[in-house]
């Protein structure tokens, strides 16, 4: 294998929070000194959490829903074995990157029935078949972030599919992003917040909101109105970005409507 870091640069900072469910503490440690040494050799930092069931696992999992984006599971375990502990994630709705390690093959295509990533072989698998099932596993965690926006707040880590989100708001530095009916706040600003979203449907429109232009049903003047009903308004000093974008946006979408949208704003 080459050597993979000439050929994958991760975004910087980027921070993987990973679970181990181990029973042997021989194991368990076997396990950390891989995860420290690819930590070092892939510039990625992770945060670890240790369980020595499935039953300590599920449990925090209920309190801790997609804590984790990486999850460790040994397939024989003393009472509820690994397969079975994945089975009941993925019936909650976990969407955690699963990846069993055993000591036998003999449960090994079970793993297909709850989309585990990979597999490996206790005191079998080699240093790089270790860091190769781990660099996939961060490839997948990167795509799908492009996908969902993840925010935290007093220890409970959100995971939104962007295109459910409708707006952000901040008010003394609590952001709140509304999605569906729902709507989750976060510590943060929207200087920060704008940095993690697609920048051609999420558009900051005032220094107190960011829009999804997907959401606009009409534009009068400096308000903006969402298919909720909600009214946003456009900050002056971002009313020239918001056009711009606005009928960059509606000439991707509906070639038709590109003239008649530029000669309204000229009539504002």
């Amino acid at each position: 294998m080459t050597d993979s870091k000439k050929q994958i640069r991760w975004d910087e900072g980027l921070v993987v929070r990973l679970a181990i469910v181990e029973d042997n503490k021989d194991e368990l440690k076997i396990m950390i000194d891989e995860l420290n040494q690819c930590s070092k050799e892939l510039g990625v930092k992770f945060e670890l959490s240790f369980f020595e069931s499935a039953e300590a696992l599920l449990f925090y999992v209920s309190e801790n829903p997609n804590q984790f984006e990486i999850i460790y599971l040994d397939i024989m375990l003393k009472s509820k074995s690994g397969v079975e502990a994945a089975t009941e994630l993925r019936n909650k709705g976990s969407r955690s990157i699963l990846i069993f390690v055993t000591s036998s093959e003999e449960f090994l295509l079970d793993a297909f029935d709850v989309q585990a990533l990979n597999y490996l072989i206790k005191h079998k698998f080699t240093h790089e078949k270790f860091k190769s099932v781990l660099e996939k596993a961060i490839s997948q965690i990167e795509s799908e972030q492009k996908k969902v926006f993840v925010c935290e707040y007093k220890g409970n880590k959100y995971v939104i599919p962007l295109h459910k989100i409708m707006y952000f708001e901040v008010f003394n530095k609590l952001v709140t992003v509304h999605y569906g009916n729902e709507e989750i706040s976060f510590y943060s600003n929207l200087n920060e917040t704008v940095e993690k979203l697609d920048p051609t449907y999420f558009i900051q429109v005032h220094r107190s909101f960011i829009v999804n232009l997907n959401f606009i049903t009409s534009v009068y003047k400096n308000t903006i109105k969402l298919k909720s009903g909600i009214e946003i308004p456009i900050g002056k000093t971002y009313m020239d970005f918001f056009e711009a974008a606005f009928v960059k946006y509606m000439s991707k979408h509906d070639m038709s409507k590109i003239k008649e949208e530029i000669k309204w704003y000229m009539l504002l």
